[in-house]
C-alpha cells in the first residue's frame, strides 16, 4: 500500500485513507467532548507544530478537567473488561483475584489507599506478565505513598518466595531487597493480600 504524499487528510468524514486499509468508517470521526462545551482544535492545525502557546494552555486545562472525570473509570474499565476471561489453571481468573485480593485487605481494615492498590496490583498481568508489577506502580504512582509504589514494583519478587517448586523463577529473589526499609512491611501486607493464591472463597 502507498498513500500519494499530496493526498488530503480526510476530517470528519471517515472516508478510506486507501481502498486496501478496511476500517469501519469511523477511522477520523471527531469524538466527543469533555466537557461538553468545549470546542475542538481547527481542521488546519493537523499537526503538533501548528498549535500555539495559548491552544497549548488550552489543552492542558481541558485534560485536567478530562482526568478529574475520566481516569478513575477508565483505570476501572481496564480491570472489567477481564471479567469473563478464563483462568489458565487457577480456580478463579485474574479479575476476581484482583476483586478477591481488595476484599480482603477491607476486610483486615486498610485504608482507602491499601484497598486501591491492592485491587489494581495484578491489572497487567494478563497483557504485561513479565512487568506487571511495574505496570501498576506507574498506573498509580502519582495517587500512592512511597512504600505502597514500591510494593507494587517489587511484588512479583516476593511472591516468587512461595513458588519454591516452580522451576523457571528465583524463589529467593527477594533477598536483594532485604534491609531495605519496606522490606518487612512488605511481607507482613503480602500476607494480607495473597494468603491464598486465587482463592475460590473469600
Amino acid at each position: 500500500m502507498k498513500i500519494p504524499a499530496d493526498s488530503p487528510l480526510p476530517i470528519e468524514n471517515g472516508q478510506r485513507i486507501s481502498e486496501d486499509v478496511p476500517n469501519d468508517g469511523l477511522l477520523n470521526k471527531k469524538s466527543p467532548l469533555i466537557p461538553a462545551e468545549l470546542e475542538i482544535l481547527k481542521e488546519s492545525q493537523q499537526k503538533m507544530d501548528d498549535l500555539s502557546r495559548s491552544d497549548w494552555e488550552n489543552l492542558s486545562q481541558y485534560r485536567k478537567k478530562y482526568n478529574r472525570e475520566q481516569q478513575a473509570d477508565q483505570a476501572l474499565a481496564m480491570l472489567e473488561v477481564q471479567k469473563d476471561d478464563p483462568s489458565y489453571g487457577f480456580r478463579v481468573n485474574n479479575y476476581r483475584h484482583c476483586l478477591q485480593s481488595a476484599t480482603m485487605v477491607y476486610r483486615d481494615g486498610g485504608d482507602d489507599e491499601s484497598i486501591v492498590v491492592a485491587l489494581f496490583h495484578d491489572l497487567g498481568f494478563n497483557v504485561c506478565p513479565d512487568n506487571h508489577g511495574e505496570f501498576s506502580a506507574t498506573l498509580l504512582a502519582n495517587y500512592i505513598s512511597e512504600q505502597h509504589y514500591w510494593m507494587l514494583r517489587h511484588h512479583a519478587a516476593f511472591l516468587n518466595y512461595h513458588a519454591k517448586t516452580h522451576s523457571s523463577v528465583d524463589w529467593n529473589a527477594r533477598e536483594q531487597y532485604r534491609g531495605h526499609p519496606h522490606f518487612k512491611v512488605y511481607r507482613r501486607l503480602g500476607c494480607q493480600i495473597r494468603p491464598n493464591l486465587y482463592s475460590d472463597t473469600v
